[in-house]
């Protein structure tokens, strides 16, 4: 169990909201194991009462923070006596403990600076208050933005200039730099107010006065939209500018084609933001519900000399290599439902209703065969991704299945309480890897239940 786990088991254990120290903890870019956490914990809670009051002055940009919460959390973490040793080992020698952190976290390592003097340290955690209050202003920004086409490199561009700006309240606490620090008197202000306070000193001041004219908009973000054709009133859909996953499959099905093979780019188109996919997967989904199947396919075909003759030999080469490379893709034919496209499954489904509900008649219907009946088979096979003969061998379970049942079936309980047992469609492997190669590998269910609310 890591620390974090064990400081967020204490504190659930003595009354805590679990969501309070989370959020401290994304407020602050909190890194993966805790480090030099009793100056952390001092910083905050001379930060926080910063925080509290300057919150309201940003509070026409939506921004929410629970300071209350966040200093009862300090302050159970500073006095909880079984806690203090826990605290003490994080603590690193040396002049700059949290080196090689300073991109990758660089708000834990501001709110762990801070300046000799105390008298210097209110002004420093002031300036600092409204440096993180922008910062996740725009980190929340930054998560809209991608839903609008940002590139990696702009969004790049971004997080430069946020690291850059917390890099110079850093520098500020510098004793060589507590000259233009000492300069910001009152800084209980507006964003607007704290660009005045700011005046012309370029070399002190030059990214925070970026990092506020991007919360107030003076200046347009990394990417640029006057060439959009949209009105900036309507916003695309996601599944209209979201990236796209990609995979990629080899095949080699042209008899024709010189060395016979051909790369294909699968295309996965997402319904939903990266925001949305972490709330699903928070509550228990998975991220990819939202996504389609495979609905674009991009051939990339190797250029060579399709007219050059051929031996007998060559000929019959190439015989053999497609007869054995359409041999190994038919192995996978039962467990490939994932290259439907969303069109595909529409139509299976529809058909499978109207059989239910229209009762629909079909002259490829066998004589004497009940339409319901077929919608029951076509549904099974669509839900276990099997091939008819493998259909036919379901088990019919009046109870719930134990441990040792590993057939795919029915579950049959009550009316209103009837499942699928299944096995994933993936296919079987003949040879396993070795026991070394199995240790690094994820165990996999046999067996799930899928409930299908029609019993």
């Amino acid at each position: 169990m890591s620390l974090w786990e064990k400081i967020d088991d204490h504190l659930h254990t003595n009354g805590f909201d679990r969501r309070d120290l989370h959020s401290l903890l994304k407020f602050i870019d909190a890194t993966e194991d805790p480090l030099e956490l009793p100056r952390i914990i001092d910083n905050l809670l001379q930060l926080i009462p910063s925080l509290e009051s300057l919150n309201k002055l940003y509070s026409e940009f939506d921004s929410a923070i629970p300071c209350s919460k966040w200093q009862a959390v300090c302050l159970e973490l500073k006095s909880a006596s079984a806690l203090q040793s826990l605290l003490a080992d994080t603590n690193k020698s040396g002049k700059m403990p949290l080196r090689g952190f300073y991109d990758s976290h660089p708000v834990y390592v501001a709110v762990w600076q801070r300046p000799e003097s105390t008298s210097d340290q209110q002004v420093y955690f002031n300036l600092l208050a409204h440096c993180l209050i922008t910062v996740s202003i725009l980190r929340t920004r930054m998560a809209e933005q991608k839903l609008q086409g940002i590139s990696q490199k702009e969004l790049d561009d971004f997080n430069g200039n946020i690291i850059a700006a917390l890099l110079a309240v850093r520098n500020l606490s510098l004793p060589n730099n507590l000259s233009a620090l000492v300069t910001l008197k009152n800084l209980n202000v507006s964003p607007e107010g704290l660009l005045g306070l700011f005046g012309e000193n370029v070399n002190a001041f030059a990214s925070l006065r970026v990092l506020i004219k991007y919360l107030l908009r003076h200046r347009k973000p990394p990417h640029r939209q006057e060439h959009s054709e949209l009105s900036p009133e309507i916003e695309p859909t996601p599944r209209n500018c979201l990236p796209a996953y990609t995979s990629k499959i080899s095949s080699n099905l042209d008899p024709e084609q010189e060395e016979g093979t051909a790369s294909f780019d699968l295309l996965q188109l997402p319904a939903i933001d990266e925001r949305k996919e972490r709330e699903n997967e928070n509550h228990g989904c998975s991220p990819t519900e939202d996504s389609s199947g495979i609905e674009i396919v991009i051939s990339k075909m190797k250029e060579k000399d399709h007219l050059k003759v051929k031996s007998p030999d060559q000929k019959a080469n190439r015989k053999r290599r497609i007869k054995t490379q359409l041999a190994m893709l038919n192995q996978r034919l039962s467990s490939r439902w994932e290259v439907l496209s969303l069109y595909e499954v529409s139509i299976c489904l529809t058909a499978i209703a109207d059989l239910i509900i229209e009762q629909e008649k079909s002259k490829f219907l066998p004589k004497d065969t009940l339409p319901e009946e077929l919608a029951a088979f076509l549904t099974t096979m669509f839900w276990f991704g099997q091939r008819p003969e493998k259909i036919v061998t379901l088990i019919i379970y009046p109870r719930t299945p134990r441990t040792k049942d590993v057939n795919p079936g029915f579950v049959r309980k009550t009316e209103k309480d009837c499942y699928w047992w299944t096995k994933p469609a993936v296919p079987e492997r003949k040879k396993l890897p070795d026991n070394i190669q199995q240790s690094q590998a994820y165990s996999v269910v046999s067996n799930f239940g899928i409930s299908t609310g029609i019993g």
